[in-house]
C-alpha cells in the first residue's frame, strides 16, 4: 500500500461571523496516498471547498482560521509553516485548479504572462526557457494553437480552453498534489469528458496525487480510486469508489446515489433527499443528518456517532452500524 502523501488529522476550521464563531470543518480526518485520486463529495455548503482552502492556507482573512488539527504533507506540518515557507510549497508542490476559470485567470494579463509568473516564483529559468516551458505545457494539455494561446487573453478563449490553461498552470511545476475544486462545473458535457480524461492521463504520466472535489457522482465514478462523503463539515463515509456505488452504508450516501437522474425512468418522479443542508448557526443536535434521514433512530437525535471502520477499508459515521453485522 503506497504511503500517505497528505494526512489531515482532526482538522477544525472556523469562521468569525456576526452570530459568533462557526465551525465549518468539524474534526476532519482524511489521507491521500501517493499517485491516488481521492474524491470528496457532498452537497453545496458541506465544507468541501473550505477543506481545499484549509490545505492551501488560503482561508479568507481575518475571518477564517484553522482552530485545531494537523495537515501533514510529505511529512511537513503545513499549519506550522510561515507565510514564505507556505508560498514556496503553494503552486510548486501543491497546486489547485479553481472552480471558475474565468474568474481565476487575470483578465488583463496574457496566458503566457500568468503561467510564467508561477515559473518565476518557483523555478530559475531564463526568459526563452520559460516561454518554451509555457508552450510545452499548453501543448501537453491539448491546446492545438499553443503558440497563439500564449499571447492571448482569457476572454479570447472558450471555457474548455481556459480550464485547460488552468490545468497547464497548475502542473507547470510538476506538483506532487493537485487539488481540483469542481473542475468541470461550468463546462459543456462533451468538454467535461475531455477535461476529466486529460486530468486522468496527466495523473498517470506524472504520478500526481489528486484531491477531486465535486458534487457529481458521475465524475467520482469516472475518476476516483477512493471516496470521502462529507456532510455539514464532517466525513460521514469513506471507502473505495466500487464500495460507494455497490454498497453505500450511510443513509446520506444512499440518498445521493438514489437521487441520480440515471436511476429513474421517463415519467417517474425524481428521488431526492428531503430538506436542505442546515446553516452553520442551526446545526441539529446529535447526528447532523438526522432531521433528513429516513432511518433515524432516537439515539441519532442526541449523540454524534464516531467515524468507525466497519469493514476493511470502509468507514462510516452512523449509529445503525455500531455493534451490528452488515
Amino acid at each position: 500500500m503506497p504511503e500517505a502523501l497528505l494526512e489531515i488529522q482532526d482538522l477544525v476550521t472556523s469562521f468569525k461571523t456576526t452570530s459568533g464563531l462557526q465551525r465549518v470543518l468539524d474534526g476532519i480526518n482524511l489521507s491521500l496516498r501517493r499517485g491516488e485520486i481521492l474524491g470528496l463529495v457532498g452537497e453545496s455548503g458541506c465544507g468541501k471547498s473550505i477543506t481545499s482552502l484549509s490545505i492551501m492556507r488560503l482561508l479568507p482573512q481575518p475571518y477564517g482560521f484553522i482552530e485545531n488539527g494537523k495537515i501533514l504533507f510529505n511529512d511537513k506540518e503545513l499549519t506550522d509553516l510561515s507565510i514564505p515557507e507556505m508560498e514556496s510549497i503553494r503552486g510548486n508542490e501543491i497546486s489547485m485548479i479553481f472552480q471558475e476559470p474565468m474568474t481565476a485567470l487575470n483578465p488583463v494579463f496574457t496566458i503566457g504572462n500568468q503561467i510564467e509568473e508561477v515559473l518565476d516564483i518557483h523555478q530559475d529559468l531564463k526568459k526563452r526557457d520559460k516561454k518554451e516551458k509555457c508552450i510545452e505545457m499548453l501543448k501537453l494539455v491539448g491546446l492545438p494553437r499553443a503558440k497563439d494561446v500564449y499571447n492571448e487573453y482569457p476572454h479570447q478563449l472558450s471555457g474548455g480552453m481556459r480550464q485547460r490553461v488552468m490545468i497547464a498552470m497548475a502542473l507547470s511545476c510538476e506538483p506532487r498534489l493537485l487539488i481540483a475544486d469542481e473542475p468541470t462545473t461550468a463546462l459543456d458535457v462533451t468538454v467535461q469528458i475531455q477535461i476529466l480524461e486529460l486530468m486522468k492521463s496527466l495523473q498517470k504520466d506524472m504520478n500526481t496525487s489528486i484531491l477531486l472535489i465535486t458534487h457529481d457522482l458521475g465524475v467520482i465514478a469516472e475518476m476516483c480510486d477512493r471516496v470521502a462523503v462529507m456532510y455539514l463539515g464532517k466525513i460521514v463515509e469513506e471507502t473505495t469508489t466500487v464500495n460507494i456505488f455497490d454498497n453505500p452504508l450511510h443513509p446520506y450516501s444512499q440518498g445521493l446515489l438514489n437521487s441520480r437522474l440515471g436511476n429513474i425512468q421517463k415519467g417517474e418522479k425524481l428521488i431526492c433527499i428531503p430538506g436542505m443542508v442546515p446553516t452553520l448557526s442551526d446545526k441539529p443536535q446529535g447526528c447532523f443528518f438526522s432531521p433528513r434521514c429516513s432511518k433515524c433512530i432516537d439515539r441519532c437525535k442526541t449523540d454524534m456517532p464516531e467515524l468507525n471502520e466497519v469493514k476493511p477499508g470502509h468507514k462510516v459515521r452512523c449509529w445503525l452500524y455500531v455493534d451490528e453485522d452488515y
